[in-house]
């Protein structure tokens, strides 16, 4: 049973580090623009009986005004309405604009990949299960 839970974690995992190598490899394989962009509101999405917010940009770029909405979500409506953000996003792509935040994805692709790697020694039985 407990091979069939670490099996099962270790797949979730992997299919996590799948689904962000694959979103960001479109990022990696073109050129990176830059943009400023306008705080135009909040999206509010209410978890765990808390409000959380994500701001929404609007820009200007590669002939059109384009809208995005930050992947990350806080506890108040920051930055406020009307700040002036930079964005990036890949040539050619302006809808997969985002905040450049490198060391928030190297957190999450190295915690991803720790995981694995805990999970992959525990199924070989490299770590003892403390019983």
């Amino acid at each position: 049973m407990e091979t069939a839970i670490i099996l099962a974690a270790l797949a979730f995992c992997l299919l996590c580090l799948v689904m962000i190598v694959r979103r960001d490899l479109v990022r990696l394989r073109l050129q990176r623009q830059r943009v400023l962009a306008t705080v135009t509101g909040h999206r509010t999405n209410r978890l765990e009986g808390s409000q959380q917010f994500a701001p929404i940009y609007q820009f200007t770029a590669e002939g059109g005004e384009h809208e995005v909405v930050d992947e990350v979500l806080s506890n108040t409506c920051q930055p406020p309405i009307g700040t002036h953000v930079e964005l990036v996003y890949p040539a050619g792509r302006p809808e997969l604009a985002r905040r450049p935040r490198l060391m928030m994805w190297l957190a999450v692709y190295a915690l991803l990949l720790a995981l694995a790697a805990i999970l992959i020694a525990r199924l070989l039985g490299w770590i003892d299960a403390g019983n």
